[in-house]
């Protein structure tokens, strides 16, 4: 495919094209509509819907889009969106639908921090708030981000009847993070044209939306700051806004849409990922673990941020209602763990580890016998046996806890089968996992000594 470079990297000639407009846009006034080159009066508000361009946004589009990273190539390929904006006076508002599935691999599994499933798709629904800040019909909004934690403002600038600019800067770091071109020049349809950059000092985990932090629990820094980070072209026509509902069903049914992502659906509402083939319980909300494959949230990691007066009685209750689902037992299991009531919390552990092989809860009260956390009875032999079945089940943790352990020739003593080959297999395993957590350099380490010593 030809390509042509923009601000220091190839992409989309389309792409390119509108975004070289965009800068013509911003940079010659003279290239401005009449009445549209002159700095806005703030203390003269217009109502956003006196601009022509602003009540031609009104209403709900429809369309398909493209990212494409650095190199030029496709980042997301050709997902599916549906835009609605309403506009009443000063006041500006527009919710997201977009959809994410095989195609789009990379994208969706960070949006759902990994609950969708091999074939399935994510449903994404974001929000931004806007109102009137000068008499040229420029707007100020809100962009709100619950999912990786930030919210900030962006600059819309009215530049012709036709088009507007949306200009983004980091909130921490004060960076432009986005640079869009708005067209709806063609009765019907809008063109919109992005370029994004690398706006964060600090890597990001996308399983947890916390800032990556080193050995010595040091933030990690970014070295691709400040450099350009994706550039998108947007195609959507005008649709009939009544017909919402059914729209959003047929790409549910296009993407075989499991997994649905709230990001903000409120301004002051939590984001919230959750699968929507499952019986959620408020015990799923408070006490899921991020790490746990059969989850149906995105889950809680710190023990800090877990609300255990909350937590306790609603996983407890859970437990009474469902006595059959694994996952309350072992969540039952671990918010009385962190509470301090383990004498309480092994029933659960034990029910749901031996009773109904649930690989999460056999890795936690395999790292309590084999720790003696909290006052369990030590037995690493117990921890051992533990962490195989679960390493089997192909759990993380246990598949590089059990195979560190036995590097360390901590379970030597312990009758079982583990052959050297299922070790080196776990190893390889879990350094296929282990790309945001912190341990791929340590995984990698463990794979050299197996292989030095002929494991």
């Amino acid at each position: 495919m030809n390509r042509f470079k923009l601000a220091g990297f190839p992409v989309h000639p389309l792409t390119a094209s509108l975004s070289a407009a965009l800068l013509i846009l911003q940079l010659s006034p003279a290239a401005l509509a009449d009445g549209h080159d002159a700095e806005g009066d703030a203390e003269k508000i217009a109502p956003l819907d006196a601009f022509p361009v602003w009540q031609t946004m009104n209403g709900l589009w429809k369309g398909d889009l493209d990212s494409f990273n650095p190199e030029g190539d496709h980042k997301i390929r050709n997902y599916n969106a549906l835009f609605r904006i309403r506009i009443d006076g000063e006041k500006f508002h527009q919710s997201n639908w977009m959809y994410y599935g095989e195609e789009q691999q990379a994208r969706r599994d960070a949006l759902s921090r990994g609950l969708a499933r091999e074939g399935e798709g994510v449903e994404l629904l974001t929000n931004t708030w806007g109102e009137a800040a000068d008499d040229k019909g420029s707007m100020k909004v809100t962009l709100i981000d619950h999912l990786f934690d930030y919210e900030g403002g962006e600059l819309t600038r009215v530049v012709s009847d036709f088009a507007v600019v949306y200009e983004y800067f980091n909130p921490e770091t004060g960076a432009l993070q986005h640079l869009q071109l708005n067209n709806v020049g063609v009765p019907g349809w809008r063109v919109r044209s992005a370029q994004g950059f690398y706006a964060r000092k600090y890597l990001i985990d996308p399983m947890t939306g916390e800032t990556q932090v080193d050995e010595d629990g040091e933030p990690v820094l970014d070295s691709r700051f400040g450099s350009p980070r994706s550039a998108s072209f947007y195609r959507e026509v005008r649709v009939d806004e009544d017909r919402l509902e059914e729209y959003r069903a047929d790409f549910r049914e296009q993407y075989n849409v499991q997994v649905r992502v709230e990001a903000g659906p409120t301004p002051d509402a939590p984001s919230r990922i959750y699968r929507l083939d499952a019986q959620i319980h408020e015990c799923d909300w408070l006490a899921n673990h991020s790490y746990d494959p059969y989850r149906v949230t995105a889950g809680i990691v710190d023990p800090g941020d877990v609300d255990l007066e909350a937590a306790i009685p609603a996983c407890v209750e859970a437990v009474e209602s469902r006595p059959d689902e694994p996952r309350f037992q072992y969540q039952a299991g671990r918010v009385l763990t962190y509470a301090g009531r383990l004498d309480e919390a092994m029933p659960y552990l034990t029910r749901a580890a031996v009773d109904m092989d649930y690989p999460q809860a056999q890795y936690v009260l395999g790292f309590l016998r084999d720790t003696g956390y909290g006052g369990a009875k030590k037995d690493s032999c117990v921890a051992a046996r533990l962490w195989r079945r679960a390493a089997l089940q192909g759990l993380f943790y246990a598949e590089y806890s059990i195979a560190k352990a036995e590097l360390e020739g901590r379970f030597e003593a312990c009758p079982g089968h583990r052959s050297p080959g299922e070790m080196q297999a776990f190893l390889e395993r879990a350094y296929e996992k282990s790309a945001y957590t912190g341990l791929e350099e340590e995984i990698a380490g463990l794979i050299e000594q197996a292989r030095e010593r002929g494991l």
